[in-house]
């Protein structure tokens, strides 16, 4: 599988369990799936025009850096996906907190010192 397809599937996959989300918490509504999904195929269509361009010149597109993009999507779908299954109660909060930065540490050791 290429890493373009890899990240279409995160992508599907995010949809599907954000629907899923909103199913649960009773709060599908028409207006914000359609924004989410114009984000979505706004990603898709990004992600299709740039293997599209990459295989008509790949002189000035460096492979290494499309593959850095289409992994930088796919790291985000990640996340979006590990979020919404943290909110349907499938994985622990703790699995979320490893993927946050927590800048509050730093504040209270600055006042700490004070």
């Amino acid at each position: 599988m290429k890493l373009i397809e890899a990240v279409l599937v995160l992508i599907l996959a995010d949809t599907a369990v954000g629907v899923c989300v909103q199913l649960k918490n009773h709060s599908l509504q028409s207006a914000i799936g359609r924004q989410r999904l114009t984000q979505k195929v706004a990603e898709l269509i990004v992600l299709i025009a740039l293997n599209v361009l990459t295989g008509l010149d790949s002189v000035h597109f460096n492979q290494d850096y499309v593959q850095m993009f289409y992994l930088i999507f796919a790291g985000f779908e990640i996340i979006s996906i590990l979020e919404n299954l943290n909110a349907l109660g499938l994985i622990s909060d703790k699995t979320i907190d490893v993927l946050r930065i927590d800048n509050s540490r730093k504040k209270d050791n600055v006042s700490d010192k004070k």
